[in-house]
């Protein structure tokens, strides 16, 4: 995600989500953000 200019939805159809926003939200739950900000850098320390 952080070495591409596809689009999120572009990704989560080529790793086989069809609905953007429940790939978005499995992301936010695994990662504790959204795939905007993951490509923007803004990581979190855990």
């Amino acid at each position: 995600m952080l070495n591409t200019s596809l689009s999120i939805k572009e990704i989560s159809h080529l790793i086989g989500y069809d609905n953007q926003l429940y790939f978005s939200r499995l992301f936010h739950k695994m990662e504790s953000m959204s795939p905007k900000d993951y490509r923007a850098g803004k990581f979190r320390h855990r």
